[in-house]
């Protein structure tokens, strides 16, 4: 900047009073502190601007990375359905229709389908409680096809908690757990009960069976 502020008066034939050495050193002198005050600011807010930049592009690929989690884990839960549930489930069908019982198997297989169509749902990674007890009372109905009156159940939703809205399937291995775990390793079978009740802004679910559960020491029995 000094030195182009000299060669223009120069080319212009300006006349250099006193002498063209003071004015090279004056316009440094006073150009210089300007200028380097002008790249200081420049380079702050090119750091400042960059930073945020790296952090939007950080916080875009944290969310990317969250989202994906959430759909792996949402693609976990749906082929959590044990194929062993949906095997038991067609084959009561096929012993209902085979003993004539067609309001026994239509019930089954209604049942079946709601579950199946909720499970294949992807547009909702969240759901009210609603829907998600809706889906636990349609598993434990398709269940008693199976165990008959060795599967008894209940599900309580206090009021104030319909609405809420939680990952869609986060229930369903609990239960399946508790069936397969609790009641189906008894002869005379058992209860689960489902209970959901809001507390301020947390909401509690419940699951809770009497069944056997699952062995906490390993067997001593020889081969």
């Amino acid at each position: 900047h000094a030195l182009a502020v000299v060669s223009i008066s120069a080319l212009l034939f300006i006349p250099m009073v006193p002498s063209w050495g003071a004015l090279v050193r004056a316009a440094f002198f006073a150009y210089l502190p300007l200028d380097l005050l002008a790249y200081l600011t420049i380079l702050s807010l090119g750091y400042v601007s960059d930073t945020e930049r790296h952090r939007r592009e950080t916080a875009r690929r944290e969310a990317a990375l969250r989202a994906e989690t959430l759909d792996s884990r949402m693609s976990a839960l749906r082929a959590r359905l044990n194929p062993h549930f949906l095997f038991n489930a067609l084959n009561s069908v096929d012993v209902l229709a085979r003993a004539g019982n067609a309001d026994g198997m239509s019930k089954v297989l209604g049942g079946l389908t709601g579950l199946l169509r909720y499970v294949l749902d992807e547009r909702r990674p969240n759901v009210p409680l609603r829907d998600e007890l809706e889906f636990v009372r349609q598993y434990f109905e398709v269940q008693q096809a199976r165990f008959g009156d060795r599967l008894r159940y209940s599900i309580i939703a206090r009021p104030g908690v319909d609405d809420a809205l939680i990952p869609q399937l986060i229930l369903q291995p609990i239960i399946e757990n508790a069936v397969e775990h609790g009641i189906a390793r008894t002869l005379d079978g058992g209860a689960v009960r489902v209970e959901a009740v809001r507390q301020a802004d947390v909401l509690d679910v419940t699951v809770e069976d009497d069944g056997a559960g699952v062995p906490t020491e390993p067997s001593t029995q020889g081969i």
